[in-house]
């Protein structure tokens, strides 16, 4: 869900912020189904990397573009 897709995304220390999204009239629409299925996409890429990944998603207003993924992994 990089930059090609339209989501504009920004890796800082709080996370991933996605600063566009390029369902924002659907999301509106239908947020739950549209943020579901973009968070289960970061959860199977998380789990592809590291099975004990958890993907958290912080969901916002789709045209104001400050949605969050947050990922934590098991500590060794």
């Amino acid at each position: 869900m990089g930059t090609e897709l339209g989501f504009d995304p920004v890796a800082g220390p709080d996370g991933i912020r996605l600063r566009h999204c390029p369902y924002a009239a659907t999301a509106s629409q239908s947020r739950d189904i549209v943020c579901a299925l973009h968070h289960g996409i970061a959860e199977a890429v998380a789990a592809a990397v590291d099975p004990e990944a958890r993907v958290a998603l912080e969901m916002h207003d789709p045209h104001a573009g400050r949605c969050r993924f947050t990922v934590a992994v098991a500590e060794c």
